[in-house]
């Protein structure tokens, strides 16, 4: 079965809320270079770049306009929001964290954000959802899963050169800051 994981991308009129969350939490990302691997629409590189951020996008789907792979060079910040949770399977997800992994500089780090088990259940009751692998599909022929903190951080434990997660709570997401050296935040 085809997913078409670029359908899940939704056009906002602002920052998505993870993203608004780790400005919260952590202002000083305004400060230095962010990639928004999977940006979809990339309403997160426009707000960042609004605020004076060195931001750039990428998404695999070159429809969205952005390229589809980053520029060779490393970031402060990489961002992996509402990905994780489109893909079907667990080596899916690992590579797309491995991979985002290495957009990172030494000191640096990735913020991952995705959807929580709970909402996806209840998003499943309310559209009918079918399940398929660890997840469901959607009447779009999209993918879903929710993943919590610990299973995040157990795809996270394979990445080489992590030092530090943070874990930045929210209702219906979870969010998680995986740091290449010692984390100040």
């Amino acid at each position: 079965m085809e997913i078409n994981t670029h359908r899940t991308a939704i056009k906002r009129k602002g920052p998505s809320r993870p993203l608004r969350d780790l400005l919260e939490y952590e202002p000083t990302v305004l400060d230095g270079t962010v990639l928004d691997v999977g940006c979809g629409y990339g309403e997160d590189v426009y707000h960042l770049r609004k605020q004076g951020a060195l931001a750039a996008g990428y998404d695999p789907h070159k429809d969205f306009g952005f390229g589809t792979e980053p520029y060779t060079c490393k970031y402060n910040v990489v961002l992996l929001i509402y990905v994780l949770n489109v893909l079907p399977t667990r080596r899916e997800r690992l590579e797309a964290l491995e991979k985002a992994w290495s957009y990172a500089k030494p000191g640096g780090f990735l913020f991952v954000a995705t959807r929580s088990p709970k909402e996806i259940r209840d998003l499943r009751r309310k559209h009918g959802w079918e399940p398929f692998h660890d997840g469901y599909i959607t009447k779009k022929k999209t993918f879903q899963r929710g993943l919590n903190v610990d299973m995040i951080r157990s795809l996270a434990l394979n990445l080489k050169g992590y030092v530090e997660m943070v874990t930045i709570d929210s209702t219906n997401y979870k969010n998680l800051l995986i740091a290449k050296g010692r984390w100040h935040g």
